[in-house]
């Protein structure tokens, strides 16, 4: 298997060697066939290896969650996902949910719901069940208007976050539209298309990725540029692979420092070679009197995490000698310097 395909998986495009190619046309037919079905085993063995790890982390899972539920227990304590059930559960038993919500509906006039694009089904009943005798018509004051809010972009949902699922949103809305409406009152739809920080060619490549994207959960909206001059322009660099073989290290370099091959390393040196790039030969940006050349506080690298290449981008920048923040965020305990120091101790 080794033979045929990279560490990555792929099969390997330099295999066999063109002489060996040449001098062994007849058999390539055969051979380009075994490499396919390599590749194609090599996907089945993975997906089995997956479905191993998956049943071995569900029956870990199964004994952890129960000794945790006896954990808390003993100690009388809930989490967070407790005090959502228990709030659940006390405003659907029948024998003290009346008494609740009539105490409730006393003392809130107005719901706000943020970020609902991350709430899970459980807490819709909850926010459903407190907000059921505002669009009853009538409530313990009738002088009082109550109102309910809700702010949400599913486009920002953080999928499968504490049980978010941004389909709830849109059923809720329903829901609450359809209440409102029997109890003479109206529901106010509101969407705010237009986006204060980017240009218009970024959004316009936003779009184009998710035109297709039904599926997903979006429902088509448009996205306007409030700056409709602002300039923009997006660069898709290629792939940088993982090598194949990265170069030996020498016995006295640290374990952890990655190698010059390695691609968060290579991809770091073309981001920060591209900044200097553009600060060295000016670039002119917008600016109020007009336009000015671009400077390192211009700039805005974001990573996904923390972890990852995102300590060397900070490496990079500064071998090129361009100031940049640094980490905002350090792991005290992880440093060289004070795990020698430990050790000394």
């Amino acid at each position: 298997m080794a033979a045929f395909l990279t560490q990555a998986g792929t099969l390997k495009a330099r295999f066999p060697t063109k002489k060996t190619k040449d001098d062994a046309a007849h058999l390539m037919p055969q051979i380009e066939a075994l490499m396919d079905r390599v590749f194609l085993a090599r996907q089945k063995l993975l997906s089995l290896d997956a479905s191993e790890r998956t049943v071995v982390l569900h029956q870990f899972a199964q004994r952890f969650t129960q000794a945790y539920i006896r954990a808390k227990q003993r100690r009388g304590w809930l989490d967070f996902d407790d005090l959502i059930q228990k709030a659940r559960q006390l405003l659907s038993d029948d024998r003290v949910a009346a008494w609740v919500l009539y105490r409730l509906d006393g003392g809130i006039d107005h719901i706000l719901v943020d970020e609902a694009q991350d709430t899970s089904p459980t807490q819709w009943d909850v926010i459903r069940r407190l907000a059921e005798e505002f669009s009853s018509g009538e409530g313990a004051r009738a002088d009082v208007t109550r109102t309910i809010f809700v702010v949400g972009d599913k486009k920002q949902s953080i999928y499968s976050f504490q049980g978010a699922d941004p389909r709830e949103f849109d059923r809720m809305q329903r829901e609450f539209g359809t209440k409102l409406g029997e109890a003479g009152q109206s529901l106010r739809d509101e969407t705010l298309d237009y986006s204060f920080r980017s240009s218009p060619a970024i959004l316009r490549l936003v779009d184009e990725v998710f035109k297709e994207a039904g599926h997903a959960g979006f429902d088509g909206g448009q996205h306007l540029a409030f700056n409709t001059d602002l300039p923009g322009r997006v660069d898709l660099w290629p792939l940088v692979p993982k090598p194949e073989k990265e170069d030996e290290q020498e016995w006295f370099d640290p374990l952890d420092r990655r190698s010059p091959e390695h691609q968060f390393r290579v991809l770091a040196k073309q981001v920060a070679t591209q900044i200097k790039r553009m600060i060295d030969d000016p670039v002119l940006i917008p600016d109020k009197a007009g336009s000015r050349p671009v400077q390192p506080r211009d700039f805005l690298i974001l990573v996904q995490r923390r972890g990852g290449i995102f300590p060397d981008i900070i490496r990079a920048c500064k071998e090129m000698e361009l100031p940049i923040a640094g980490a905002d965020r350090l792991k005290v305990g992880a440093e060289i310097a004070v795990r020698d120091l430990g050790a000394l101790l």
